[in-house]
């Protein structure tokens, strides 16, 4: 199960959507796939069920789907805006 910090917001700045972390003071630019993601990811907390979901929306095979959310997901973990795999 994989978790999102609460130090951790989304938002939209004129129309471009960033993550807050709260607790580091720092913010990071995504796109519309990674903001959907995280909301995945916030429903229902499983990354095999996110990547399908994803998979579905965007018409997009789900191994391209997960290649890219991987590579994102370990940088939220290493970052510590996640845990859990």
């Amino acid at each position: 199960m994989i978790q999102i910090s609460n130090s951790l917001e989304l938002t939209n700045i004129d129309g471009k959507y960033v993550i807050l972390d709260c607790r580091k003071n720092t913010f990071y630019g995504i796109n519309q796939v990674g903001v959907d993601f995280l909301a995945e990811i916030r429903a229902h907390g499983d990354f095999s069920h996110a990547i399908s979901n994803l998979s579905d929306k965007y018409q997009a095979s789900y191994e391209a789907i997960e290649v890219d959310l991987k590579t994102f997901l370990q940088i939220l973990i290493d970052k510590g805006m996640v845990v859990g795999k």
